[in-house]
Parts: structure tokens; sequence; C-alpha cells
């Protein structure tokens, strides 16, 4: 086959891209900052996540997929286009691309999506359900008669699948992923606890305390956050049972979108 082969996965929260023979060239958050009148991108990547949070009125953050699907199209393309065009680099011959989507991406999805590798300088360019990508990825043998139950936890929705033959036989997703426990944890610490975090801080919380169940020790995480009431910088103590709480609807309805599967 002609051309670079080369593998895309756009999530909710990063963007991997690899090359047969070469691995993972570009592993960086998906979200860009753009000019509020023109759409024209300012930075994408790991230089726009450095400008959250401080940006004037004159730009915005874009997501060009939120809740594992495409939310903006054009995005997307701004995008892809550069990473794919350093990789191809002078090669006379366009790169042919396996994308992994979601298993809750309908038809004129991908059609859309077709379009936009198309636009973005790709030759062929075909589609693999990210549960399946993702047992393929862990080394498991999807090719035999019994089946393979896979749950791909992605930032924006979490994807259940039994493959079998390699195939997907039976699938379900639902639109809570990393990203919703985290903005779970920060509406919780505003409307309960009185106290406004930013959304690096609660990620942060999540990865040290939070957990699916309940722990023997409870372990508790000192957080730097401002009173709602006054605007006051203080440090205040959140516990591992407390975000286990918060957490514990997320949880359920993905256990019960694997237990449908």
């Amino acid at each position: 086959m002609l051309g670079l082969r080369m593998g895309i996965d756009l999530g909710s929260a990063s963007l991997h891209i690899c090359v047969a023979g070469k691995g993972v060239v570009v592993s960086e958050p998906s979200v860009m900052v753009c000019d509020a009148d023109t759409g024209k991108p300012v930075a994408m990547g790991n230089a726009a996540v450095e400008m959250l949070g401080r940006l004037p009125n004159s730009l915005k953050a874009v997501h060009p997929v939120r809740d594992g699907v495409m939310d903006h199209l054009e995005a997307a393309q701004q995008m892809l286009r550069p990473y794919i065009t350093r990789q191809c680099g002078n090669r006379m011959f366009k790169p042919n691309v396996l994308m992994s989507v979601s298993t809750a991406v309908s038809r004129n999805e991908k059609r859309a999506l077709l379009s936009v590798l198309s636009d973005c300088g790709c030759g062929r360019a075909c589609f693999i359900d990210k549960p399946l990508a993702a047992a393929i990825g862990a080394g498991e043998n999807c090719f035999k008669p019994s089946g393979v139950l896979c749950v791909e936890i992605g930032s924006g929705s979490v994807d259940a699948a039994l493959i079998s033959m390699g195939k997907v036989v039976q699938s379900a997703c639902v639109r809570i992923g990393g990203r919703n426990m985290t903005t779970s944890i920060r509406r919780y610490l505003t409307h309960t606890r009185g106290y406004s975090v930013g959304f690096l801080t609660a990620e942060e919380i999540k990865k040290e305390v939070a957990g699916a169940v309940l722990r023997n020790t409870e372990v508790a995480f000192l957080v730097n956050g401002k009173r709602i009431a006054d605007g006051i910088p203080e440090l205040f103590e959140v516990t591992s049972t407390e975000m286990y709480w918060v957490l514990r609807n997320d949880l359920e309805a993905v256990a019960k979108t694997v237990e449908s599967v």
C-alpha cells in the first residue's frame, strides 16, 4: 500500500496520532484557542492548555470532540491538518488513515468525518470502533469465536462492547466520562461546600482521593480554593469518602452500561 499508514484517535481530552514504523508521533490535548470573531486558530494542544482559564474576551477555547462525539467539524479539520501535513512532508502519495470512533457515532457522522479527513489531505480512510481498537492494543485475541468484553473509558464517554471474531457483536455507550466526573466534583464543591476551584484542581482531587469503592482507610487531600461567599482564597480538606459519594451516580451509570452489554 502506497503512502504512510497512519492511525488517529481524536478524543474529548486528547489527540493521538501514530505512524507505522514510528509509533506514536503526536500526543497532545485536543483543544484549540481561536479568535472569537474570525475563528482562526491561535494555539492548539499543550500551548492551548497553558492559556485556559485566563483567556481574554477576544479569544475562545474550542473542543472539537465533546462527550465522545464530534462537536465541531471545522475545528477538527483545523487541528488535524497541520499534524498530518507535518508527518507527510513532501511525499507524493497521500496517507492512508485508520481512525477510531465511538460505537455511538452514526453513519452520517462518519460521512462527515470522512470529508474532514479528505480535506486534511488523506487518501484512503476507514474507521474502527474504539473498544475493538482498545482490545487489540491491550493484546487480546479478538478473532477467536469466544467473546471478549472491552470497556473503553474516555474523557467524554464510556464505550462497552462484546467482541467476537474480530467484530463488535453488541455495544452500548454512555455520555459520561472522566471530564463529567471532574465536573461533578466542581459542582459539589460549589453548591455543597461553598468553594470555587478550577478544572485542573478538581482533576487533581479526582486522581488523588476519588474512587469507585470505599477505602478501608480514609484519605484526605488539601485543596486551595476560593470561598464563594466573599472570594477569599482558603485551604480546605476533602476526603476519599466524600468523593466516593460525589461520583457514585456517575459510576453507577457506567456500571449499568457494562451490565446491559
